[in-house]
């Protein structure tokens, strides 16, 4: 259970907002750096897609604010060294610069803003390896929040807490069932209400095909399907009511280079083309 967790945790940052949806909490397990093959650089760019005759065509640069130009960097561990994103005249505006120790594990990383150091975050491990904290600062050195990270006696991590502004003091609660093959978060807020509960499904490859989130009262508000190709990349997602109407469908389709890496990647919603998105790899 714990890879399968690694991977609900990756989704909750997303879900969360918390700068760069590219941290994990315990290792750089990242689904851009899931490469076959030792990648040197990652240049992604998304374009509007347009139809015609019939065919689905590239069209104009998407929207940088919403879709940058991405740049991705990595050591020959397959670690991601930098990230850096572009706006639509080529000038660089983010950049993640991250660090590691010599077991891999990442120590800590900083956040550029137009080239102005932003924030810093510092990891801190136990002598099993698991991360147990986190300490972000911002280009002052003050202390912005602390993360903690608790774990269970199987090495699964049962707690998550966040001081300061961060998530306004959020908790977040995990259980599993290894039958089922489930993750259950349950999520606090400082005065220790309960909020939610999201219930994530996963298969015997890990891949999480399955997304259920409840309110307080425990009432279903929506779920979500999952489905993967053979390279284990996302080819569908489908979003239901609680009365199980489908509220939306994204469809993926790819072309692989000639190490099974996606290097294109057309995306639908509900059956309607929207963007292409084209990856450019270096490898060593």
């Amino acid at each position: 259970m714990k890879q399968k967790l690694k991977f609900a945790l990756i989704l909750l940052v997303i879900l969360y907002g918390c700068g760069s949806s590219k941290f994990a909490f315990e290792e750089n397990l990242l689904p851009e750096s899931n490469f076959r093959g030792k990648v040197r650089t990652v240049k992604t760019t998304t374009y509007s897609a347009d139809i015609e005759n019939g065919k689905v065509t590239k069209g104009k640069k998407a929207d940088t604010q919403s879709r940058p130009e991405t740049v991705m960097l990595y050591d020959q561990e397959g670690n991601l060294l930098e990230e850096r994103q572009y706006d639509s005249d080529g000038t660089l505006v983010n950049k993640w610069v991250y660090e590691y120790n010599d077991k891999g594990k990442e120590t800590g990383r900083a956040y550029y803003f137009y080239g102005d150091l932003v924030e810093k975050e510092v990891n801190k491990y136990d002598e099993a390896g698991n991360l147990t904290e986190q300490y972000a600062y911002d280009y002052n050195d003050s202390l912005k929040y602390k993360r903690e990270i608790r774990y269970d006696e199987k090495g699964n991590v049962k707690e998550i807490e966040a001081d300061r502004d961060l998530f306004w003091g959020r908790r977040n609660i995990y259980t599993y069932n290894e039958e089922e093959n489930t993750v259950a978060e349950r999520t606090f807020y400082e005065d220790s209400t309960f909020n939610f509960r999201t219930i994530y499904r996963f298969d015997k490859k890990n891949n999480l095909v399955g997304l259920e989130t409840y309110d307080s009262e425990g009432t279903l508000q929506d779920s979500t399907i999952y489905t993967y190709d053979k390279m284990g990349n996302e080819v569908q997602a489908r979003t239901y009511s609680p009365q199980g109407k489908r509220i939306n469908q994204t469809t993926n389709k790819y072309e692989y280079d000639r190490k099974k890496n996606w290097i294109r990647k057309i995306e639908y919603e509900d059956g309607e083309a929207k963007y292409i998105v084209e990856r450019e790899i270096e490898y060593f």
